[in-house]
């Protein structure tokens, strides 16, 4: 059940988040948006995953938003856990509209990623972390207390301190 709601969330979410960016008076854009953060909430019930466990530390020490944190990290925990477990992102490309039906596991996850990368630069959301205030210099300290973090531990595919420390060099 909680794959089906998280699904049609993403769904919501694609329809209506880049028209409430660019109108906040949109309410039935922000309604959606509203149905789609429910959708979301219940969804946690199956654990949140390596992005979260990611976002968490960003917020600690940095101040960090934790929607931008997590939106930063997304296409690199996508990509990580893609690598391992070839075709996890089908059903997700799927709800953003992809035709990702009659490609390779690989390619629907790739098709996915690209489309969730571009998706999150058209509503004004990119760059690495540093820009956003995250100091290099503190990769340990981040690595440490993700990995301390419980939200990997229930993550797709299986989780290392290594694994959590080469994300972050990558989208630092």
């Amino acid at each position: 059940m909680c794959d089906g709601i998280a699904l049609e969330g993403v769904r919501l979410v694609v329809e209506a988040l880049p028209k409430a960016c660019r109108d906040g008076g949109d309410m039935d854009a922000r309604g959606k948006m509203l149905v789609a953060a429910a959708m979301g909430a219940v969804a946690f019930q199956k654990d949140l995953g390596v992005v979260h466990s990611l976002a968490h530390p960003l917020s600690t020490l940095f101040g960090m938003h934790h929607g931008l944190a997590n939106a930063l990290c997304l296409v690199a925990g996508m990509k990580f856990c893609a690598k391992k477990k070839p075709g996890l992102y089908r059903r997700v490309g799927i709800a953003c509209g992809l035709e990702v039906m009659s490609v390779s596991d690989t390619a629907a996850d790739q098709a996915t990623i690209e489309f969730i990368a571009k998706f999150l630069e058209s509503i004004g959301i990119s760059g690495k972390l540093s820009a956003h205030g995250a100091d290099p210099a503190k990769i340990d300290a981040l690595a440490a207390q993700a990995w301390d973090d419980p939200c990997h531990k229930t993550n797709a595919v299986p989780v290392t301190l290594d694994d959590l420390r080469n994300l972050y060099l990558e989208v630092m």
